[in-house]
């Protein structure tokens, strides 16, 4: 059987983030976040590209079908 292993509480405070290692993390969560924004908008605008086709498509079968009735 596997002895239980106790968790160590630890009295010791969290080490404290330096500037330089503050600046890094927010460049990458910026350089992240403007490469999801670019994405998402790539996305919105191929997916509206595909709704307006869609709707111009159904536009002209329902003019076709009024003007051969």
């Amino acid at each position: 059987m596997k002895p239980v292993e106790k968790h160590k509480e630890s009295h010791e405070r969290p080490r404290e983030i330096s500037e330089k290692e503050l600046n890094e993390m927010m460049r990458a969560v910026a350089e992240r976040t403007k490469a999801q924004t670019i994405e998402l908008k790539q996305l919105l605008r191929d997916n509206l590209r595909r709704e307006l086709e869609s709707a111009r498509e159904a536009f002209q079968a329902h003019g076709e079908k009024r003007s051969q009735a």
